[in-house]
């Protein structure tokens, strides 16, 4: 079973539909590194349907968020002359989020 927990920020966010009218929320979040001094990286998380459309709706840049969901592993040519390469690109097909709340 593919099933993984991100935690990051809240960077970006965007909404779309399909020609279907169903909804694609798609979002951008910041998670830091297992080591200290390397780089933070960036994710991109795809929600679908109306979860997806009302978690854009409700969550705000800069929240703390816990993802749950499936691993995906995109592989996308690009083309510079000629010649060409390919690039994995990560993302998380959302099942599930979480905000995380810090006291008061």
């Amino acid at each position: 079973m593919n099933t993984c927990a991100f935690q990051g920020i809240l960077l970006e966010k965007s909404l779309r539909y399909t020609q279907e009218r169903r909804a694609i929320a798609e979002f951008v979040i910041e998670i830091n590194p297992l080591r200290e001094g390397d780089p933070k990286e960036n994710l991109k998380a795809i929600y679908w349907g109306e979860n997806g459309e009302k978690a854009h709706n409700a969550l705000q840049t800069g929240e703390q968020l816990v993802l749950q969901g499936q691993l995906r592993i995109n592989k996308v040519t690009h083309k510079m002359g000629n010649e060409e390469y390919v690039e994995q690109q990560a993302s998380v097909i959302i099942e599930k989020i979480n905000r995380i709340h810090s006291p008061d």
